[in-house]
């Protein structure tokens, strides 16, 4: 029952985060778009080559911006409760490059190994990217708690988020290098496992050799 309440309330956060993200993106959309417009036009008229890398990196940087907040939108679109085909790939792609800044920033070497063509699967979109961005926090914490514990950062704190597809099931694994997450790994992870289940799929963990942990996000592709 305690599981099931944190995991209403990690929900509900995550509802609220996404509303107060929609907000924030519509209010740095309409200055970006004039800054790219403005930075296109200087573009065609600014001949000087100083000028011109100036200006270059302006429409690089904006256009960097601009994909970033079209990330940040596609998180907190509300698409409702109902089920849709969706892609992990897109899910898994779009949650690290929202948060792997502040990862890599924390020290922690993020590596996405993408299929490239997985089968879909019929889940909210909304909430599978909660769950994504759900572990990948929940990885974060695991490797502050370790430095915690040691008192100076780990000499591998690696990430790897890879997807696959076997048998008729999308997997999506974790593999979590130089991190702790306590002595009950399948407890630390409870509040995952039940948006996993809530979302028709399932979640597991172990850990491997010298403390390397792997998690599984597995759902059933579509027929």
């Amino acid at each position: 029952m305690e599981d099931q309440v944190r995991a209403i309330l990690l929900s509900e956060r995550l509802r609220a985060f996404s509303a107060l993200i929609a907000g924030v993106t519509h209010e740095v959309n309409n200055p970006l778009t004039s800054i790219q417009g403005l930075a296109s036009l200087l573009c065609d008229e600014v001949t000087d080559p100083r000028a011109r890398e100036d200006v270059d990196i302006i429409v690089k940087e904006a256009q960097r911006a601009a994909a970033i907040i079209k990330n940040l939108r596609a998180f907190a679109a509300k698409g409702g409760d109902e089920s849709r085909p969706c892609n992990l790939d897109d899910a898994v792609r779009q949650v690290v490059d929202i948060r792997g800044y502040e990862t890599r920033a924390r020290g922690i070497e993020v590596i996405l190994q993408t299929h490239g063509d997985l089968p879909l699967v019929d889940t909210v979109y909304s909430e599978l990217l909660n769950l994504v961005l759900m572990l990948l926090l929940r990885a974060e914490r695991a490797f502050a708690d370790a430095r915690a514990s040691t008192g100076e950062p780990g000499e591998s704190n690696r990430l790897v988020l890879r997807t696959r597809s076997e048998a008729g099931v999308v997997v999506l694994e974790l593999e979590v290098t130089g991190a702790d997450f306590g002595g009950d790994l399948n407890h630390a992870l409870s509040a995952a496992r039940l948006a996993a289940v809530d979302l028709g799929g399932t979640l597991t963990a172990q850990t491997a050799v010298q403390g390397e942990v792997h998690i599984y996000a597995a759902f059933p592709a579509c027929d």
